[in-house]
């Protein structure tokens, strides 16, 4: 209520709550996956989970070392101070046409695309082999799938990002491109028209491809098989990386490397 409205919990009010935290668990696993839910998707939501952790409520629902979940709030604060600085700066209008509506898209249970991405910052470093059974939360397949997949590309962005280092992002967050491109800009601070703008690169070729899988096995004289899917994501690749730009230029390799 206090994310949502803007209002200051009282101090003694606060008290109760880091002496009593341990209550949380005794309320039913949906209600606190809503309350979670609806406060990752407050304008400053960073600042109201960091308070959930002062006052020691936020481990009693995660499964996460406090450690852990002291590096996952600052970087949590970083993407929401990126996102204000990024609603009214420069790139203010690319943001109001085409971020924020992607933020504010739902992915399941009433999660927004930001809530999602906050969700997967804060659960960073879980422990995967038994996350379905581990937090105090109740959210679907489709939301556990996704927050792993925004993670596994968070795993790739630390170091100079190549364009070859951006398609391996893009692949392990699986579906989750959009997301993967705006982390990468918050761990740059810059860049997120760039980013963005390759992720939709990313996401056209894959739907659109140079050559259909019909199409390589006539240039290979082949029937189905393996193969196929293997030079498809390598034209793939070689077309993110702008080595490879055409049609032709698709079979020329495939027969020059493959014939």
């Amino acid at each position: 209520l206090a994310a949502q409205l803007g209002f200051t919990i009282e101090r003694d009010t606060r008290n109760y709550l880091r002496k009593h935290s341990s209550k949380i668990k005794e309320t039913a696993s949906e209600r606190i996956t809503q309350e979670l839910f609806k406060l990752l998707m407050t304008e400053n939501a960073s600042y109201y989970m960091s308070l959930c952790e002062k006052d020691k409520v936020l481990h009693k629902i995660l499964n996460v070392t406090n450690a852990k979940i002291k590096d996952n709030l600052l970087m949590l604060i970083k993407f929401d101070q990126f996102i204000k600085r990024f609603g009214s700066g420069k790139f203010k209008k690319l943001f109001y046409s085409r971020i924020s509506p992607l933020l504010n898209s739902t992915i399941s249970q009433g999660l927004s695309r930001s809530g999602l991405i906050r969700l997967s910052i804060l659960l960073n470093n879980m422990n995967r082999a038994n996350a379905n059974k581990c937090f105090n939360l109740r959210y679907s397949k489709s939301i556990m799938k996704r927050v792993m997949n925004i993670q596994d590309g968070m795993m790739l962005t630390t170091g100079r990002i190549t364009k070859s280092k951006l398609y391996d992002v893009f692949t392990a967050a699986v579906d989750c491109e959009y997301e993967a491109a705006l982390i990468v800009s918050v761990t740059r601070q810059n860049n997120v028209d760039k980013f963005i703008n390759r992720a939709n690169d990313y996401i056209k070729f894959k739907k659109y491809p140079l050559l259909d899988g019909h199409e390589i096995q006539k240039i290979l004289n082949i029937g189905p098989s393996a193969l196929i899917g293997k030079i498809q994501v390598e034209v793939h690749k070689r077309r993110f990386l702008g080595i490879i730009r055409t049609k032709t230029e698709a079979q020329h390799w495939i027969i020059s490397n493959l014939t």
